[in-house]
């Protein structure tokens, strides 16, 4: 798993918390913020240190080329191994998932995030799709 992939998951993760989940869809949740927690705590201590690596003189901003060099080495580390354990909701819990979105046309996610980074709407049919596909056991 990628750190990239481990903070999505997350994001998504924080999504289904703002549903009113029975008790093992909300127990698996749980679970798994738990569990990819450690790879978000471990990319947050890797990003601040790229951030300082590549930060410039004080008191200066960087410079356009500066940030394109930044970002990349962002994304370059953001597309590597965490090595953490790929872990995923159980179909039962899905299907809780998918039931108490039933009557939802959009979602509220953090897979949309706009420019200030705040949570987006997204068709609820494509937020469960991620869902399935990324964070439920076949």
């Amino acid at each position: 798993m990628t750190y990239l992939e481990i903070l999505n998951r997350m994001a998504v993760l924080g999504d289904v918390l703002t549903l009113k989940l029975p008790a093992k869809a909300m127990a698996e949740t749980l679970r798994l913020r738990a569990h990819y927690a450690k790879g978000v705590k471990e990319w947050t201590t890797i990003a601040e240190q790229i951030n300082k690596d590549t930060a410039p003189a004080e008191g200066k901003e960087r410079d356009e080329e500066q940030q394109k060099q930044y970002d990349e080495v962002l994304q370059a580390k953001a597309a590597e191994d965490a090595e953490l354990k790929d872990r995923r909701y159980t179909p039962e819990a899905f299907e809780q998932l998918c039931e108490v979105t039933s009557d939802k046309d959009m979602m509220l996610s953090a897979l949309a995030r706009d420019k200030e980074g705040k949570p987006g709407e997204i068709p609820a049919v494509a937020w469960l799709d991620y869902v399935a596909a990324n964070l439920v056991e076949e």
